[in-house]
C-alpha cells in the first residue's frame, strides 16, 4: 500500500530532524537556558512522532479508499504538530 510508504518517509525525515538537533544541542557548550529549550523541543518532536505512528497504524488498517485520505489527515496533523514544535512558547502573563 502507498501509505506504507509515506509513513516511512514521514518518519525518517522525523528521525533525521532529531539527528540534527541531537548534533546541534551537544555543540551548544552547555548553556542551561539552550539546554531546557532542546529538551522541550525534543520532547515535543516525540510526541509528534508517536501522534504520527498512531495514526498511521490506523489508517492501514482501513479499505484502501479510505486509507488515501486518512494518510492525508495524518500527514496533515503531523505537520501542524510539528509547526507547534518551532513555534516559540508565548510569554507568562505578567503579574499584577
Amino acid at each position: 500500500m502507498e501509505f506504507r510508504g509515506v509513513a516511512r518517509a514521514t518518519t525518517c525525515t522525523l528521525g533525521v530532524l532529531l539527528t540534527a538537533m541531537l548534533i546541534g544541542g551537544a555543540n551548544a557548550g552547555g548553556d542551561a537556558n539552550h539546554d531546557v529549550e532542546l529538551q522541550s523541543l525534543l520532547t515535543c518532536i516525540v510526541g509528534c512522532a508517536t501522534e504520527l505512528t498512531g495514526c498511521s497504524t490506523m489508517c492501514v488498517n482501513l479499505p484502501l479508499g479510505e486509507a488515501s485520505g486518512c494518510a492525508i489527515g495524518c500527514i496533515d496533523g503531523n505537520t501542524k504538530c510539528l509547526v507547534n514544535c518551532a513555534m516559540p512558547a508565548p510569554p507568562p502573563p505578567a503579574a499584577a
